[in-house]
């Protein structure tokens, strides 16, 4: 959700209770708003909200708040950089590197959700490299935390990952599976698509026409 502009991230690793602790900008009345998420599969329901009695702010709540702004400046310009363009291996391997940076920061605040947006980057600059072999074991280590409904559209791009990594050594069988998984989870209409042309052509490749 987003409280006066900030963005307040998920703090429990999969479904259930979340805790947010807010520190405003200035004093000051503030509305809470709750909302559904726009998820695939994701419905209106009940829900309890308890507000706890206000505090004053710590150094240490001021920090968090500086540390949580820096690996979303970090990650937004990444991504800027990026691009849809080709990035070459050498730079692939920088922005992977930097990634690790980021990935640390969202896992220390509990921000689970931007950890995940996070590492879906870096599988894309192991991809990037053609580093099969790598893309594999990380989309591997990945796949147990993507669990749930607001996981579903990175646990899409996680197999689809996985299963080139797969093909592309030699693994088709298992590979072919996971693009199979890829393609019943909701996720963008462009990445339906290409998990389905990564599909046809890997049972192209082994003759299953």
């Amino acid at each position: 959700g987003v409280a006066a502009g900030v963005i307040v991230d998920d703090v429990h690793e999969h479904d259930g209770p979340e805790f947010v602790r807010f520190v405003p900008p200035a004093r000051g009345e503030y509305d809470v708003e709750i909302r559904s998420e726009p998820l695939a599969g994701v419905t209106e329901g009940r829900y309890r909200l308890d507000v706890l009695p206000p505090r004053p702010a710590t150094e240490a709540d001021r920090a968090t708040g500086r540390r949580r702004a820096e690996a979303e400046a970090a990650l937004a310009a990444i991504e800027k950089a990026i691009g849809n363009g080709q990035v070459p291996s050498p730079e692939a391997r920088i922005f992977y590197d930097r990634l690790e940076a980021v990935v640390a920061a969202f896992t220390a605040e509990r921000m689970h959700r931007r950890r995940a947006a996070a590492m879906r980057l870096q599988s894309v600059m192991l991809v990037r490299q053609l580093r099969f072999d790598l893309v594999r074991t990380f989309n591997e280590r990945r796949l147990p935390w993507l669990i749930g409904a607001r996981y579903r559209a990175d646990r899409a791009y996680a197999l689809n990952h996985l299963a080139e990594g797969l093909v592309r050594t030699g693994e088709m069988a298992r590979g072919i599976e996971a693009f199979r998984e890829a393609s019943t989870l909701p996720q963008s209409p462009l990445n339906t698509a290409i998990v389905k042309d990564n599909l046809g052509a890997a049972l192209r490749r082994v003759g299953r026409y």
